[in-house]
């Protein structure tokens, strides 16, 4: 896995000394959550959308995530190849619904929410981290 160049910024009033972050990367080009699809034959998530939740998911837990139990706060940066424009929360809910059940139970339990996304990256990523929420 390459070296993540995170910057943490200390966020007003936030508790550091409990800041444990669980940190790690989707590698490739982030992928947007695509709408469900409707055929005759029912309603189905597009397979390539399947597969990037399905990723982040694995990313997650080899960077050795666990379940969360309470609140968490989220973080994402996004560094895409191509310049297509997309939409940052279908970016932000492919990441998120890719960690359900698996670092949270429901996605609900995000309090705290930090996203950008980049254009133009050598190196197409999704940069995460997750942790305990506790109120400042």
């Amino acid at each position: 896995m390459p070296e993540i160049p995170w910057e943490f910024r200390q966020m007003d009033n936030y508790n550091m000394e409990n800041f444990h972050p669980v940190r790690f990367v989707v590698s490739g080009d982030p992928v947007p959550k695509a709408r469900p699809r409707v055929t005759r034959h029912g309603t189905y998530t597009p397979q390539r959308t399947r597969d990037y939740e399905e990723a982040a998911g694995w990313a997650y837990r080899e960077a050795g995530g666990s379940l969360f139990e309470g609140d968490v706060g989220l973080r994402m940066t996004f560094w895409r190849h191509t310049r297509q424009r997309v939409d940052l929360d279908n970016l932000i809910k492919g990441i998120a619904d890719g960690l359900n059940g698996i670092a949270w139970s429901d996605d609900s339990q995000i309090v705290y929410l930090e996203a950008s996304k980049n254009y133009g990256s050598a190196d197409p990523r999704a940069e995460v981290e997750v942790w305990t929420w506790t109120e400042p």
